[in-house]
């Protein structure tokens, strides 16, 4: 049997940065927490929690005057806050992509178009889009509802990278 590896397989560039970041602060101080898993591969946040890592699942998790990982897809700007008044070193390993998206959707927004955010409204990057640019009529959407915003004028669509309606 021939495998053959596609030319854009494994981690994509935010999530190997995110990686290095972190192993990098490991190497230099053990004692750091991650806000949820640092990314979606077990075996790998294993090999980090390891090396000392501690995921936890809220920011209330963490004590006062800790470091903390914010994960490649970023969170919500209370966490930030919260954060900081909890007196946390905040490693920020956000990609810069998503970063990115917050910035796009607010200049759109203001310019009076419609957000449509494909992809699960549970996901952090969603929360985290809708809650920096202070847009509270983001619609985290599946492919049935698209038919019925078809009459608005002017759109606006993003899309979680791995979020599929094909």
């Amino acid at each position: 049997m021939k495998v053959k590896i596609a030319k854009e397989a494994g981690f994509c560039f935010g999530v190997k940065r995110a990686m290095k970041m972190a192993w990098d602060e490991l190497e230099l101080n053990s004692d750091i927490y991650a806000l949820g898993p640092l990314i979606h591969n077990k075996q790998a946040v294993q090999r980090y929690e390891d090396k000392g890592l501690v995921t936890v699942d809220t920011i209330n998790d963490i004590p006062n005057d800790k470091s903390v990982i914010i994960r490649s897809h970023g969170v919500s700007s209370d966490i930030y806050d919260k954060a900081n008044s909890n007196n946390l070193n905040i490693i920020d390993t956000t990609c810069p992509f998503v970063k990115k998206i917050p910035n796009i959707v607010k200049e759109f927004y203001e310019k009076g178009y419609k957000i449509i955010d494909l992809g699960s409204s549970e996901k952090p990057i969603q929360t985290q889009t809708v809650n920096f640019t202070m847009v509270n009529q983001i619609l985290a959407i599946v492919y049935d509802s698209i038919n019925r915003m078809c009459y608005w004028q002017k759109l606006y669509w993003t899309s979680q990278r791995e979020f599929s309606i094909i």
